[in-house]
């Protein structure tokens, strides 16, 4: 096992209690009713004008349908099982966004000295 895949397995052991309190929160997986509705709701107009609005195209909504699909695959299990199974699939997504990141990964965080110096410089010239 290389170090990737350890630090994979490290931070999908961390993520799979998130995931639990996460789910357990919000009451459990969803029904495969719930996950259609939020697929059909990705591609209304709504979202598809908000999606191009922010990220100049429309948004992809596979991972919605993926949802679905899972929801109708599990559907036979019981109920602890289906959940947990739901908890592993949530689990391992955090993980990969997290050590992969996103596209929502672009903006660098200026330190807080650097941005109260330039306030000051700029005070000090007016």
């Amino acid at each position: 096992m290389n170090q990737r895949d350890s630090a994979f397995d490290a931070a999908l052991a961390e993520e799979m209690e998130v995931q639990r309190a996460s789910v357990a929160m919000e009451g459990g997986m969803p029904s495969c009713m719930k996950l259609f509705d939020r697929m059909f709701s990705c591609h209304s107009v709504r979202a598809q004008v908000k999606g191009y609005y922010r990220l100049g195209g429309t948004p992809d909504c596979s991972w919605h349908y993926e949802n679905f699909k899972f929801c109708l695959s599990v559907k036979s299990l019981p109920k602890p099982e289906r959940e947990e199974e739901w908890i592993a699939r949530r689990a391992r997504w955090w993980t990969t966004r997290r050590l992969n990141g996103s596209s929502e990964d672009f903006w660098t965080t200026r330190p807080i000295q650097a941005h109260l110096q330039e306030l000051r410089e700029s005070s000090a010239e007016q």
